[in-house]
Formats: C-alpha cells, sequence, structure tokens
C-alpha cells in the first residue's frame, strides 16, 4: 500500500506541473495583434470598422524565444524533481583504502599434523599481514572462538569445536568492534572448507557499504582420523530385555589397524559388543552394545594420530524398560501379583522412588506415592453410566459398556488433586487420576474381589483398564538418551562434528595478491533534493530580474 500510495502522489505531482507547463506554452502562444488607426483630431470617435478591433493570433514558435519561458520550465522542473528525488543521496567518494580483518581458526582440528595447521596458519597470517602494510593498509587480527587474540595467548587452542553459524558471528562481532580502521577485507586463515553463504555485512565499516564476502584460505593437510559421531539406542520390551545401545562412527582417511573402541557401563564394567567392531575400514561405522539398566555409559576411542576432540561420548540411558511394581502386602500371592509380574518386574521396597506402587485404596487415606490404588468393595446394582472424559488415556481401547457391566465399586469423594474420569449415573466415582511428578490413578478392583480369577474373559476390561493404568503412571519415565561429547576430564564439548574430518583435501585458495585496495562510497552522504531546490530559487530570481528589467523598458518606451 506504501508504494501505490507513492505512486500515486507522483502522478498526481506530475499532472499538476503538466498542468502548469501546458498554461505556460499557452500564455506564450496567444498573441494580441492591434491594428494602428490614424485619428484626426477634429473628428469625434468615429465609428471604427471591425478591422480596428482587437485580434488574437497563435504563435506556436513564440515559447521557444522567450527566455522567461524556459526559466519559469526550468524552476518548476526542478521543483518537481526535487519532490520525487526526495530520497535520493549523493555519496562523496574516497580515495582508495585497505582495512583487512585476519582471522585466524584456533579450533582443536588445528593441533594436527607436523607442523601443525596452526603453525601454518600462523606464518600465512603474518605474511598477509606485510602485505597489507606493504600497500599502505591496516589490519588487525583476530581468533576463531577467541576474539581478539590475547598477547602470549596465541599458541592457545581452543576447547570446543565452532560450527559456520557461529564463525559469522563471531566475523561479524569483530568487524564492529573496531572503527578505527574501514575495512575492505576478511581473510579468513582455517582448515575447514569454507561455508557455503557466508557473507559478512559490517556496520562499522560505513554506510552503504555491501556485504564482504571473506577470502578463505585453508592450511593442513590430510591427516587420517577416526571420530565418534553420536549413540542411539533401541527400546526394549518391559521386562528390559534385547536393549540395544548403538554408536555411530566415521572413518577418514587411510585405514588405521591399531584403533580400538570401549564402552562402559554405570558402573565401570566394560560391555562387549554385540558383532566384532572393525575400525581399519574408511566411511560410516556401526557398533552395538547390549544393556540391560539405566545410567551413565561412556564411550572411548583409541586410535595413532588424529584428533582426541571426537573419541570420548557421555551417553544418558533413562529407563530401558517399564518401572518395576512395588506390592501393597494385602495383594501378595494373588492372582493380581501375578499377573502384575507379567507387565513389570516386581521389586521390594515401599520407599524406593522409581517404582509403581500397586495398593489397595482405603477411604480417606491420603495418596502421596505414584502408583496404582484398587477400591475393593461389594458390587451392587447395575448403575449405568454417568459421566466419563473422552479423551483421558486411561480409557484407550476400553469397552464402556462392559465397564458399566463390571457393577464397580466408587467412591463418593477423591482425595486431594485426583480428577474424575469415569463415573456412575449415581455420582459414585469409578476411576480417576492425577497429575503431576507422582502420576497416581484410582479404578475399582476386578469382578469378585482382590482374589478373582483373571483368567476369565469376564475380566478382560478390567484388564485393558490396569494396563493403561499402568502406562500412564509410568509414562513420564520412558527412555531417555542424551550423548555428548566430552574431553578427559569429562568436560562437555561442543560443535565436535565439524571438526573431525581432517582427511579432506584443501580447496583452492586465493591469493595473497587478490587483497588490494578498493575505492567505494563512504559514509558521507547527502540529500539530492536541497540542490533542486537551490537551482529552482536560482531561475526564478534570474526570471524575476528578466520580468522586471523588461516592463520597465516598456514604460520607458
Amino acid at each position: 500500500m506504501t508504494g501505490l500510495s507513492f505512486l500515486g502522489g507522483s502522478y498526481l505531482a506530475l499532472a499538476v506541473v503538466g498542468l502548469i507547463i501546458v498554461a505556460l506554452l499557452v500564455r506564450y502562444m496567444r498573441r494580441s495583434t492591434v491594428r494602428q488607426v490614424d485619428l484626426s483630431s477634429l473628428r469625434f470617435l468615429p465609428e471604427l470598422s471591425p478591422a480596428t478591433k482587437k485580434r488574437t493570433r497563435w504563435q506556436f514558435a513564440a515559447p521557444l524565444a522567450s527566455p522567461l519561458f524556459w526559466l519559469r520550465l526550468l524552476a518548476l522542473l526542478c521543483l518537481f524533481s526535487a519532490l520525487l528525488l526526495d530520497g535520493v543521496t549523493l555519496a562523496k567518494r574516497e580515495a582508495p583504502t585497505l582495512g583487512v580483518l585476519i582471522a585466524v581458526d584456533q579450533t582443536p582440528s588445528m593441533a594436527a599434523g607436523a607442523p601443525s595447521r596452526a603453525q601454518q596458519a600462523r606464518a600465512l597470517a603474518g605474511d598477509i599481514a606485510n602485505h597489507v602494510v606493504a600497500l599502505g593498509g591496516c589490519w588487525r587480527q583476530v581468533a576463531l572462538p577467541f576474539t581478539p587474540i590475547a598477547e602470549g595467548a596465541r599458541d592457545q587452542l581452543a576447547r570446543d569445536g565452532l560450527s559456520p553459524i557461529e564463525m559469522e558471528t563471531l566475523l561479524t562481532a569483530s568487524l564492529e568492534q573496531d572503527s578505527s580502521c574501514l575495512w575492505t577485507h576478511v581473510a579468513v586463515v582455517s582448515d575447514l572448507p569454507r561455508p557455503p553463504l557466508l557473507a559478512l555485512a559490517p556496520k562499522a565499516g560505513g554506510k552503504g557499504q555491501a556485504p564482504m564476502m571473506p577470502l578463505w584460505f585453508e592450511v593442513g593437510g590430510t591427516v587420517a582420523n577416526r571420530a565418534l559421531l553420536g549413540a542411539g539406542f533401541k527400546a526394549a520390551g518391559l521386562q528390559g530385555d534385547d536393549a540395544r545401545l548403538t554408536l555411530s562412527l566415521a572413518a577418514y582417511g587411510a585405514p588405521q589397524d591399531d584403533a580400538d573402541l570401549v564402552v562402559t557401563g554405570p558402573d565401570g564394567e566394560t560391555i562387549a559388543p554385540a558383532e566384532p567392531v572393525d575400525l581399519s575400514g574408511d566411511g560410516p561405522l556401526v557398533a552395538s552394545y547390549p544393556v540391560s539398566r539405566p545410567g551413565v555409559y561412556h564411550a572411548v576411542l583409541s586410535e595413532a594420530g588424529g584428533i582426541e576432540i571426537d573419541n570420548r561420548l557421555d551417553i544418558t540411558l533413562g529407563a530401558i524398560a517399564g518401572l518395576p511394581i512395588a506390592l501393597g502386602a494385602s495383594l501378595s500371592g494373588r492372582p493380581i501379583a501375578a499377573f502384575a509380574g507379567r507387565i513389570a518386574p516386581l521389586v521390594e521396597g515401599a520407599d524406593r522412588d522409581d517404582v509403581v506402587h500397586l495398593d489397595v485404596y482405603r477411604g480417606g487415606q491420603d495418596v502421596t506415592r505414584r502408583g496404582i490404588y484398587l477400591v475393593d468393595g461389594p458390587q451392587g446394582d447395575a448403575t449405568p453410566l454417568g459421566y466419563f472424559d473422552s479423551t483421558s488415556p486411561l480409557l484407550e481401547a476400553l469397552d464402556l459398556d462392559l465397564l458399566e457391566a463390571l457393577h464397580p465399586h466408587g467412591l463418593d469423594r477423591l482425595p486431594q488433586g485426583f480428577e474424575a474420569v469415569a463415573s456412575g449415573a449415581d455420582g459414585s466415582i469409578w476411576l480417576a487420576t492425577r497429575g503431576g511428578p507422582d502420576p497416581a490413578v484410582i479404578m475399582p478392583a476386578p469382578t469378585g474381589g482382590l482374589g478373582a480369577d483373571l483368567s476369565d474373559p469376564a475380566q478382560l476390561t478390567w484388564l485393558v483398564a490396569f494396563i493403561n493404568a499402568y502406562r500412564l503412571v509410568s509414562n513420564d519415565r520412558q527412555q531417555l538418551l542424551a550423548v555428548t561429547h566430552v574431553n578427559e576430564a569429562g568436560e562437555p564439548l561442543r560443535d565436535v562434528a565439524f571438526e573431525s574430518n581432517l582427511a579432506k583435501v584443501a580447496g583452492h585458495n586465493p591469493s595473497i595478491v587478490d587483497i588490494q585496495p578498493v575505492v567505494h562510497a563512504g559514509g558521507t552522504e547527502e540529500p539530492f533534493w536541497p540542490w533542486l531546490l537551490l537551482l529552482a530559487v536560482m531561475a526564478l530570481c534570474v526570471e524575476r530580474f528578466l520580468a522586471l528589467r523588461r516592463g520597465g523598458e516598456r514604460r520607458a518606451a
């Protein structure tokens, strides 16, 4: 809408100026002529013939011969142009300048090679600086990811890797930190390939300066390397059987026979792989290890050469199987205990927080722990279903007609924090749940009481409800997989994936002589419209002077 409004205003102004020009043309083309008639003073106003009347003659070439017309036309055109070119600026041309920001990669992969890639990078950065000084330019050297390089810390390498996005952010920030030098070039010295679409738009370099494409100087030869890239986890059954921890590896460069991979469990025990792992090949590799319990696992890859940053993983596994079930004393030895043991392991220890408590609910008791609580009582007459929450996972695959046919014993009121899921028409609550850090379910006991035979097909609805209840109270404790690269001290590392491939051949590098002074429009910009307005005023002043002078000459004649 803004563009349309601007165009509409421009067309209106153009139409107004056009009408004024037409009026000027008409005024100058339209000339009145009067024939002179000699009269005797003795005659008293005789009737003149029609030929003596004023006549109008159009002279189309008259405007072209009038300086006043051209001056007025020039003034109008200048005023009109000032209106349209309000946003146009004039940039002052500056002398050739040269300002080079030299960014040296200090990430861990720069330690590879002999001489190291970091040493090669510092030597190349020195050559670039000498070249800039010889051309009379200014330069500054920064380190990636440390910026600026502190004195005495030039040999220090970063602990973490550096992603392309972080590199672009750091380079842009470095350009903005120092405005004493008008930056014309950015030279990056790194062992990493140039990230695609990397363009910098410095603010300190001057208003209107175009984004810069960094000159990318790649150093270092190929070095064979084996890398731990990540880990995956295959979920196990409810009993925790057949769980697998898989490690993703990559082999870069020439084969190595001395590489070794060791995986240890939460207690430091070494875990044997499901199948032998061959680390001497090239390309992607996968190693699989059986695991049986949650905890923190460690994977360490050792090799000769390469880098150390990508060969250690800390892997955190959450619940591998469903949470174990802790039975209440009143349920021990009953059919419910046998059925619960088929769903999850049965354990002792009511004080454990990694279990699902299965117990009998007694009216008025305070339910504080995660678990399933059964309401045992006499089944009364058939009570129709009065309310149910269709969105609750507790009712998933549950036949509500069969639930109604069980004649469940309900509660008159619920403990604090519980919400009804299904209830009878008489208001008795059959199913209820509680969320939060300790989820719980209150549900009726099987038809026939706690000692009922659960193999009876009539109990199928109750069995489905029980399985749903177990899934609901253990849902927030499902498997958790967290994978982190660490160093020898166990400290987490970032962006290691960008450092692993040391076997990639360096790409085509630019030449130092490509860094030359440039001439560009700097930040001193001036608006264009005041000059047009000044020209219009000057044209009007000259036009008024000539018009007044011509009028004086006519009066004198």
